[in-house]
């Protein structure tokens, strides 16, 4: 399997707006699920788990942005949703968008 595109990886994040030292470890918890799907697993229950954790580990930073004078706001939040979209389409797992990030509170 071809691996997944960084270029696609929080597109709209990376600019002015956003700390990239922050947009970094977002990126980072999306890349350990790269990581854990390029090893073959496809059963769904694991993958939504790991989902699960991801989001719940982006909640925790929420509050950084904000201290830095940024914040989590709406193209934030498409831009994790897309990016988990484009990964779960490049492993072809079939799970929608809101249940693949249904633990985010962001």
């Amino acid at each position: 399997m071809e691996k997944f595109d960084e270029k696609l990886y929080l597109k709209e994040m990376y600019c002015d707006y956003y700390p990239e030292e922050s947009v970094d470890k977002v990126k980072e918890i999306l890349v350990a699920t790269v990581d854990f799907l390029s090893t073959g697993e496809r059963d769904i229950e694991k993958v939504q788990a790991n989902l699960d954790t991801s989001m719940l580990k982006i909640n925790e930073l929420v509050d950084e942005f904000y201290d830095k004078g940024s914040e989590f706001d709406t193209v934030a939040r498409e831009s994790v949703c897309e990016t988990v979209g484009f990964i779960l389409s490049h492993f072809n797992i079939d799970i929608d968008i809101e249940t693949a990030t249904r633990e985010r509170d962001f």
